[in-house]
C-alpha cells in the first residue's frame, strides 16, 4: 500500500512536471520556428519573439531549480545565525516591492532572541517567498506584520505528528497580510507541488519553503486570521545548552 502510495506520488509530481515545463518549451519551439520563416523578411518583429522566447526559457529554468529544491535531501549547512537579521536583510530587499504596492510595514521582532543552527541563504530565500505571497495578497495596499519571539512549550505539542515536544523552546518567526485570505477549499492544497492560483505561478514557492524548514529540523504553519488576511508561522527548535543562553520573553 506505501509503495503503491508512493509510486501514485511519483506518477502526480511527474505530470505536474511535464505539464509546466511543457508550456514554456512549447513558446520556444514556436519561436524559433517563427525566426526560421520570417526573420530576413521582418525584423522589426525579431526582439519581440526572442524577449518571448528568453522570458520561457528563465520560466522553465525557474521550474527546474525549484523542482531541485524540492527534491532535495541533503542536510543544510547550518551555523549560528540570528534570525532576526536574516528577517530584516530579507525585507530590506522587498522595500520597493512594499513602496510599488502602498503596503505599510510592522515590525515587532523579539530582541532576546538565541542564535539558531540556520543556512542563511536558504532561511532568507524562505522569508522572500512568504513575504513576495503577502505582497501579492495586497494589490491594493495593506499592512505587512512581521514578528519574532521565543517561548517554551508548556505541556503541549506543537502538532500531533511534532517533533516539537513539552518543556522544548521554539523560535518563530510570523508574517500576517491583511489581504482576501485563502479559500477555504484551497487552504488544504497550499503545499501541494505545482498548486497555484497565480498565471505565472510555479506552484513550487510553498513546497520548496516547506522542505528547506523542514530540513532545518523546523515546521510551517499557514492558516486564515479572524480579522481577514493570513497568518504564517515559521517555527524552530533551538539547539540545544548554547541556544539556551538567553531568556526567551516569556510575555509571546
Amino acid at each position: 500500500m506505501i509503495q503503491a502510495e508512493k509510486l501514485e506520488s511519483i506518477g502526480t509530481l511527474a505530470a505536474g512536471v511535464a505539464h509546466e515545463v511543457k508550456n514554456p518549451l512549447q513558446t520556444i519551439l514556436a519561436g524559433v520556428d517563427f525566426l526560421c520563416l520570417h526573420a530576413a523578411r521582418r525584423r522589426e518583429t525579431v526582439p519581440m519573439v526572442l524577449s518571448e522566447m528568453r522570458d520561457a526559457i528563465r520560466r522553465a529554468d525557474s521550474i527546474v531549480r525549484e523542482l531541485l529544491e524540492f527534491s532535495a535531501t541533503n542536510h543544510p549547512d547550518v551555523r549560528d545565525e540570528d534570525l532576526n537579521a536574516i528577517a530584516r536583510h530579507s525585507l530590506n530587499l522587498m522595500q520597493y516591492e512594499l513602496k510599488k504596492h502602498h503596503i505599510t510595514l510592522a515590525q515587532e521582532l523579539a530582541a532576546d532572541l538565541p542564535m539558531l543552527q540556520l543556512e542563511r541563504n536558504k532561511i532568507q530565500q524562505v522569508f522572500i517567498n512568504l513575504f513576495l505571497n503577502a505582497v501579492e495578497a495586497m494589490p491594493d495596499g495593506g499592512t505587512l506584520a512581521v514578528r519574532t519571539y521565543a517561548r517554551p512549550l508548556a505541556g503541549e505539542r506543537l502538532t500531533a505528528s511534532s517533533r516539537f515536544g513539552p518543556g522544548e523552546t521554539m523560535v518563530i518567526a510570523e508574517i500576517e497580510d491583511t489581504g482576501a485570505g485563502i479559500p477555504p477549499d484551497q487552504i488544504t492544497k497550499i503545499f501541494d507541488p505545482f498548486f497555484t492560483t497565480k498565471p505565472t505561478g510555479t506552484g513550487l514557492g510553498l513546497p520548496v519553503s516547506k522542505k528547506i524548514i523542514e530540513l532545518h529540523g523546523g515546521a510551517i504553519h499557514i492558516a486564515n486570521r479572524e480579522q481577514g488576511g493570513v497568518r504564517v508561522a515559521v517555527v524552530f527548535k533551538t539547539s540545544g545548552g548554547k541556544n539556551h543562553e538567553k531568556e526567551t520573553n516569556p510575555d509571546h
